[in-house]
């Protein structure tokens, strides 16, 4: 991997600027994946990634093509499972021009039912993995 395009030691993440989710060097380079999350404030949940890459192709528009408007990104909501019990939950999003944070964390629904839930997405999306 090439060094400026690494975040730690580690190697393992990749810097990305919060505001816009680019690499700091590279303006045409947009960097919304499990590499990148940490650096922007946000964990690796692919929820996360989803709001990120909305918000960057947003950004994208905006800048390539003048179209559009650039929206913050806002709470996400994600599905979850522990044990025997699922639980979906709710949590707000908020950037404060330099990091991002994601706090007030609402645990909406806890049961059995989530835990299907979770599990038949994880069964659709490898589905369609399958040739």
């Amino acid at each position: 991997m090439r060094p400026e395009f690494e975040k730690d030691p580690s190697r393992r993440f990749i810097v990305a600027r919060p505001i816009d989710f680019r690499h700091p060097r590279y303006d045409k380079v947009f960097l919304t994946g499990e590499h990148s999350m940490p650096s922007t404030g946000f964990d690796t949940a692919g929820v996360f990634i989803h709001a990120t890459t909305h918000k960057a192709t947003q950004v994208l528009l905006k800048d390539e093509h003048g179209v559009g408007t650039v929206q913050e990104i806002p709470p996400v909501v994600c599905v979850a499972y522990v044990a025997d019990k699922g639980f979906m939950g709710v949590c707000e999003v908020s950037f404060d021009g330099k990091m991002y944070s994601w706090n007030n964390c609402y645990n909406v629904m806890e049961s059995y039912l989530m835990k299907m839930t979770k599990h038949a997405f994880y069964q659709g999306w490898l589905d369609r993995l399958r040739v």
